[in-house]
């Protein structure tokens, strides 16, 4: 009886310890700056109703590339806005597919009216703006 135990006991622990460190909660990413192509945000918007701003380009030409935050600030009247994409990394099998930033909406709301700014940060370190009034 005591034979039949050992063996069981290693294996089961054998595999317990190969589990557990093959398992990982933390994936590694690469993160980055998404080229915007265009913007598309409404003309005119009412003060302290929330609006949705759309930005097109594309995060990255297979499927370990995703979206990861818009990351905004404002400055006076204008809003400076990062769109941020991750790449998994290590990872050498990705889908062939192309990832566009379109399904991602930033939604903003503006207190005072008055002509704002949208300025979209590039990887370049250039900006695509838009004006837009707040009434």
């Amino acid at each position: 009886m005591k034979k039949f135990n050992f063996p069981v006991f290693f294996i089961l622990s054998l595999l317990l310890i190969v589990f557990v460190t093959s398992c990982s909660d933390t994936d590694d990413y690469k993160y980055f700056l998404v080229p915007v192509e265009s913007i598309s945000v409404p003309e005119e918007v009412s003060a302290d109703e929330t609006f949705e701003v759309r930005l097109s380009g594309t995060i990255g030409h297979d499927g370990c590339s995703s979206f990861d935050r818009f990351i905004t600030e404002k400055q006076d009247t204008v809003l400076l806005v990062e769109a941020w994409g991750k790449l998994k990394a290590n990872t050498y099998i990705c889908p062939d597919v192309e990832v566009e930033l379109v399904r991602e909406k930033l939604k903003y709301s503006l207190e005072e009216p008055g002509t704002y700014v949208l300025k979209v940060r590039q990887p370049d370190g250039t900006f695509l703006d838009r004006e837009f009034m707040v009434r």
